[in-house]
């Protein structure tokens, strides 16, 4: 009876987050897969945040067991123990960058969904939208920095990272969102 009693304790609080407050809150919000919507369609609507958007089932805040745990396949790893950074990274068959989850302190803090996984997106997501597509579509980015050889636009509140050089885009990030 006991153990069946925490049984059921234990099934309650696994539906639940307790933040520091000690409140309880009930996790309801929908995800999306990215690859079965198009959430730059969503994006555009402003129905969803990155945080909302899974990678294979992978999203903002899961760790590292939980990147390995979603490609059944090896992804290479890269380790920075003095900054507590780990990028996993993982290729298809054609050696192609798909994916690379960037980690800190064991928690994904960056999704970067690349080139080489165009053929898995869905409707918008899965075209060659030209840039200028995309700032119509979004507006202009709250943040533009360029690293190496290229460009990143950052729309904040939406947690989205656009990569591109010269003026075409090679690929998206999803960060934690400003909301």
């Amino acid at each position: 009876m006991v153990i069946r009693y925490l049984f059921l304790v234990m099934l309650f609080l696994a539906g639940c987050i307790t933040p520091p407050t000690g409140q309880v809150i009930f996790e309801d919000v929908p995800y999306y897969e990215v690859t079965e919507h198009d959430i730059y369609d969503l994006f555009d609507k402003n129905m969803i945040t990155s945080e909302q958007v899974t990678v294979k089932g992978v999203r903002l805040g899961d760790n590292l067991l939980e990147v390995l745990r979603a490609f059944e396949s090896d992804g290479y790893m890269e380790q920075y123990p003095k900054d507590d950074i780990t990028n996993v990274r993982y290729v298809n068959e054609k050696n192609e960058t798909t994916v690379i989850f960037h980690l800190v302190a064991n928690k994904v803090e960056r999704i970067a969904i690349r080139e080489g996984m165009r053929e898995e997106l869905v409707g918008r997501t899965a075209e060659r939208t030209p840039l200028r597509n995309l700032t119509l579509s979004f507006g202009k980015p709250d943040q533009s920095v360029d690293v190496m050889d290229f460009r990143i636009y950052t729309y904040e509140d939406k947690g989205l990272e656009i990569y591109h050089r010269r003026k075409k885009m090679f690929g998206f990030g999803l960060i934690p969102s400003n909301q």
